[in-house]
């Protein structure tokens, strides 16, 4: 706790040094006058004159060009990236230490500007970090007599203007289609970093970066982690080049210790290194994970965590591993799904203000919510007591936070039996303190205004079925108001068990031969002979230990190919597939055994039936099974990275691979494909529109993985295609897939 404590007041010190107001537009502004300068003279000496609008509309840059300005950019990628590093020695260890310790790095970067590139283009802050960076340098060696230390104040801002200008410059490079072979962009590409190295160091490992250089295809570049393990002994500062873009992630650690952090976040990329100083925005903190803020609030965490199903480990040493044993528990993980019941008025109220106040009203909507509300809050509400509760809609739990989104009190609404107003049944600030009085007076006004719509305005409830006559009741079941009209023709249905014998007489039978056939098959007898020998009684196995069956398996060679191909067999989909259209459309009821939902009566007996109920257990085992896959997927687990790079076919890649983009947290993933582009990189050629192509036809067994196959297009909009690191084994995305469709063809009989 005292060495969390300490780093937050370290952080707190290095973000106070930097200036309260915003500078990022304005250095921006001038950066982007700076480089009309530069463009405008150079069209002015392409021509020899003046150039008119249409000498200027005319030209195009060329590589040289393009060379020129990313020597410029990387300039000030290294001085910002020295701009940062000294102003948080400074604020680490005072000034004169601080500039101390910074000697290096200081000098070097006094070189990178010259004399004409220094000269002052107006009042305020210059366009380019290196002139600041030259400032300092002549203070600490001397040349000036005090040093300059409030331009100290704007490396937070001139780091944010480069890092946005290096990393639009690197998807150009990626994307442009540029050939810098004998030309100016390969001299840039193939620049040492050995001066660099030489003066700051690594704050990231070199032997672990794996990122594919710039122009690595023309210009036979592997990963720097690739030609340092190719040269043992060698100074990694003597392999870097430009190209590796490791100074572009330097950059991104040096902005990250504004945001509190220790380094930034990097996502290796087939498109280009993704940085993300702030923290991977797709990665939300876990909400049942204790800010450690002080001791009590850390301790009050830990006994939610114990309240809500957490076990104690055996065995931790430190607060970390405490809480990470607590979180591993089983019961806690299950206990944190399904989403609350929000009755009507509540969904419109979501994010008011309450009134006569400047808070706002938060409802729970699962219980992601409830433990976060707990770990700031110090109370219980994240118990099941509460969760289960509004799950079933009995009762409505809301916060009210500030302006910063920190809640203040919590709040409890029950309604009274059996449709009554909603009433305040708790109301408690943090840890359960007592509210404000005026602030308890103003929700209690606010929950006095609340008005449950009235029958009137209220969505007509659903027809019931009337007894006495044998018909609909509009009603709902307590017989008509007014006559029906003579001419009316009476709406007649049979009761819900004559039904449900007529769904079972007309259909079992046919239903029940179609699946014995299947089961009669090649693919279906291997299927259950695959699943049986991972045990018995799988269906009623727990997730917990089909997962670790399922790991078992693949673990063996030949092991994942074989068990993917069992459980793609669905004997009762294909035979309810299989029924005459009439009868699915009398009977639509019907499509429901193919899903996860609850079966109604009438379907439970169907399935009971003795031909039927062999094929519905064989086909739920396997979409359990499948399931378990999408868990060792999802959590990176290394024995199925192995099976996937030496087994998986193009149908098992493709739904994996799909599921790995469609989930929010996959960590150590490589993009293959940018947002919002559909041609996937590899022979044979394939694009993610096709309908009939192998990435759709996958989305079943995407759903089966567990992802959200319907947020398919607007989530690879915004991730686009990624792939763990770990399933490319060392090769790259074209190698995997090729590999993949090349079993798909042995496996085609």
């Amino acid at each position: 706790m005292s060495v969390h404590q300490a780093a937050r007041s370290v952080y707190r010190r290095i973000r106070t040094g930097q200036s309260a107001v915003d500078l990022s537009g304005e250095l921006a502004t001038r950066r982007r006058a700076y480089r009309d300068a530069v463009l405008l003279a150079t069209v002015h000496r392409f021509y020899g004159h003046e150039p008119t609008l249409l000498d200027a509309a005319r030209w195009k840059p060329d590589l040289h060009d393009l060379a020129e300005g990313l020597r410029d950019l990387l300039k000030d990628a290294l001085a910002a990236t020295i701009l940062l590093r000294t102003a948080e020695a400074v604020a680490r260890t005072g000034v004169t230490d601080g500039l101390a310790a910074s000697r290096p790095i200081l000098k070097y970067g006094a070189g990178l500007l010259n004399a004409a590139a220094r000269a002052s283009d107006g009042d305020g802050h210059p366009a380019r970090p290196g002139c600041y960076v030259h400032d300092l340098w002549q203070a600490v060696s001397g040349r000036s007599a005090q040093p300059p230390v409030e331009v100290l104040s704007t490396a937070r801002d001139y780091g944010r203007v480069v890092f946005d200008a290096s990393g639009d410059a690197i998807r150009e490079l990626f994307t442009g289609g540029f050939d810098p072979r004998e030309s100016p962009l390969a001299m840039w590409a193939t620049r040492s970093m050995e001066g660099w190295r030489r003066a700051a160091g690594y704050h990231r490992a070199p032997a672990s970066w794996s990122q594919v250089p710039v122009f690595h295809d023309l210009l036979s570049l592997g990963p720097l982690a690739t030609r340092l393990a190719d040269r043992p002994g060698q100074p990694p500062g003597d392999v870097e080049v430009a190209a590796d873009l490791l100074w572009y992630a330097d950059l991104g650690d040096a902005l990250a210790v504004y945001r509190g952090r220790a380094s930034a976040d990097v996502q290796v990329d087939l498109w280009g290194p993704v940085v993300w100083p702030a923290g991977r925005p797709t990665d939300d903190d876990d909400p049942l994970r204790q800010v450690l803020e002080s001791v009590p609030l850390a301790v009050a965490g830990a006994a939610q965590l114990v309240s809500i199903g957490g076990r104690v480990p055996e065995r931790c040493g430190t607060w970390a591993e405490l809480v990470d044993g607590l979180l591993a528990t089983e019961a806690l993980a299950e206990g944190r799904t399904g989403p609350f019941l929000l009755p009507d008025p509540f969904p419109g109220l979501d994010g008011t203000v309450l009134p006569g106040t400047a808070l706002r009203v938060e409802f729970a909507h699962d219980s992601t919510a409830l433990a976060r509300w707990a770990n700031d809050m110090g109370n219980c509400i994240a118990s099941p007591h509460y969760a289960v509760g509004a799950q079933r809609g009995r009762r409505v739990l809301a916060a009210l936070v500030d302006a910063d989104g920190r809640p203040v009190v919590n709040l409890e609404l029950r309604r009274g039996f059996p449709a009554g107003p909603w009433a305040l049944n708790a109301l408690a600030a943090r840890f359960n303190a007592d509210p404000e009085p005026a602030l308890v007076e103003a929700v209690r006004r606010w929950v006095a205004a609340l008005r449950t719509p009235t029958h009137p305005e209220a969505a007509p409830a659903a027809p019931a079925f009337n007894v006495r006559d044998n018909r609909i009741d509009p009603h709902g079941g307590r017989g008509t108001t007014d006559p029906p009209a003579r001419d009316a023709e009476p709406i007649r249905t049979a009761p819900p068990r004559q039904l449900a014998r007529r769904l079972l007489d007309d259909t079992a039978a046919r239903l029940g031969d179609l699946v014995t056939e299947n089961l009669a098959t090649p693919a279906s007898r291997g299927s259950l002979a695959v699943v049986t020998t991972l045990g018995t009684a799988l269906h009623r196995a727990t997730d917990h230990d089909l997962t670790k069956l399922v790991r078992a398996a693949i673990a063996r060679p030949g092991g994942f190919d074989e068990l993917w191909t069992a459980t793609d067999v669905r004997p009762l989909t294909t035979a309810v597939a299989a029924l005459p259209a009439e009868l699915r459309d009398r009977y639509p009821a019907l499509s429901r055994l193919t899903g996860d939902d609850e079966l109604p009566r009438s379907l439970r007996l169907l399935v009971r039936t003795p031909k039927i109920a062999p094929g519905r257990t064989l086909e739920a085992v396997n979409a359990r099974l499948r399931a378990a896959l999408g868990r060792l997927a999802r959590s990176g687990d290394p024995a199925l990275a192995t099976a996937v790079a030496t087994e998986s076919t193009t149908p098992a890649l493709c739904a994996l691979v799909t599921a790995t983009s469609l989930w929010a947290d996959t960590v150590d993933s490589v993009r293959i494909l940018p947002p919002r582009r559909v041609r996937v990189p590899g022979f044979p050629a394939s694009t993610l529109d096709d309908p009939d192509g192998p990435w759709q036809r996958a989305w079943p067994a995407v759903r089966d993985l567990g992802a959200p196959v319907d947020e398919f297009w607007d989530r690879i909009a915004v991730t686009g295609l990624v792939v763990p690191a770990a399933w490319l084994a060392g090769a790259d995305w074209t190698v995997l897939w090729r590999r993949a469709t090349a079993r798909a063809r042995h496996h085609r009989p």
